[in-house]
């Protein structure tokens, strides 16, 4: 048998069927979360169901490496004592604004959506991690200061939008910084206004943990191992966020010409 069929099999196999719902999943891990006081973390696996996503070497759907990657992930994080929910636990098809609900409804201290990446050509390489987009953290802002009917209380309402931003970009960097270590191929950090990222109200990213369309990287990305040190450097980033201070609080509204982050073209996710 072909040695990426192989490896194909072998990815499927790590993906067992759950029979928890992911709904109670994360309202399990809020309750945790509040009696321990344990961060709660939420990890989105890309795509699912009628959204197979990408499709890999050795026709493996996108949906089925993210997920199995997610729950790589999960068990790591609960090791180190931290509270985690999926927002979903099966080849399921949910919708991106269910996924930014359910993070928020869980009350988690940051979001993680992961995905795999492919190219045209199918010849690109490397990890890349996203942020929202400014444009989007901008309209968040305003809409959020609108919302609210005192003046006091607007500028808290914007500064706290531009506070999760900047955490945002703090935990991308966090987690670019560990991938690279164990993937070849340093992408950047980077903003784009995906859908799943717009209206979570904790830091949020976006990591696209490589291109399972490649001939070397994508069947690198069905070995198991792979997948595993993948997970590794995801829960390392997430630790070092969550251990290094945070950042001073905005009280003002940040100036529309601040840096921008290299920008990302292509569909929404």
């Amino acid at each position: 048998m072909h040695r990426t069929l192989v490896a194909a099999v072998a990815v499927v196999a790590l993906i067992a069927p759950s029979a928890r719902p992911a709904e109670g999943d994360a309202s399990a891990a809020r309750e945790a979360a509040r009696s321990s006081g344990a961060p709660l973390v939420v990890i989105d696996p890309g795509h699912g169901g009628s959204n197979v996503g990408s499709m890999g070497l050795g026709g493996v759907d996108e949906e089925r490496i993210t997920l199995t990657v997610s729950r790589m992930l999960r068990r790591r994080l609960k090791l180190r004592g931290m509270e985690v929910a999926l927002t979903r636990e099966r080849n399921g098809y949910v919708t991106l604004s269910e996924r930014v609900r359910r993070a928020n409804a869980a009350g988690a201290r940051l979001f993680l959506s992961i995905h795999g990446n492919t190219s045209p050509g199918h010849d690109a390489r490397g990890v890349e991690t996203y942020v929202a987009a400014h444009e989007v953290v901008d309209v968040a802002a305003d809409r959020a200061a609108a919302a609210e009917k005192d003046p006091v209380a607007a500028i808290r309402a914007r500064a706290q939008v531009r506070q999760v931003a900047a955490d945002s970009e703090r935990l991308a960097r966090a987690l670019q910084g560990r991938l690279v270590k164990v993937r070849d191929g340093d992408r950047g950090v980077r903003q784009h206004a995906w859908d799943v990222l717009d209206g979570v109200r904790c830091p949020a990213v976006l990591v696209e943990i490589g291109f399972i369309d490649h001939p070397v990287e994508g069947a690198e990305l069905l070995q198991a191992e792979t997948l595993r040190r993948v997970a590794d450097a995801l829960a390392d980033g997430i630790g070092d966020f969550l251990a290094a201070p945070a950042a001073p609080p905005q009280v003002l509204p940040a100036p529309r010409s601040r840096p921008v982050l290299r920008a990302a073209a292509g569909p929404r996710r």
